[in-house]
């Protein structure tokens, strides 16, 4: 199961650019304690370094 969220945060940022707050260990904990995904946690998203990702993209 730890893998299997491991994977999932890193293709989240591969392929959707998104930056945890916390790190991956505590992104797993809670997302598995919340009986969710990752993805789905929105709040714990950082959304200041997911805006500087994009704006690179862009340029």
């Amino acid at each position: 199961l730890y893998e299997k969220f491991v994977e999932m945060i890193n293709d989240d940022f591969e392929n959707h650019h998104i930056v945890y707050k916390l790190d991956s260990d505590e992104m797993i904990a809670l997302a598995y304690k919340n009986n969710t995904i990752p993805f789905k946690m929105q709040e714990y998203y950082d959304w200041h370094e997911i805006n500087l990702l994009i704006e690179e993209d862009l340029d």
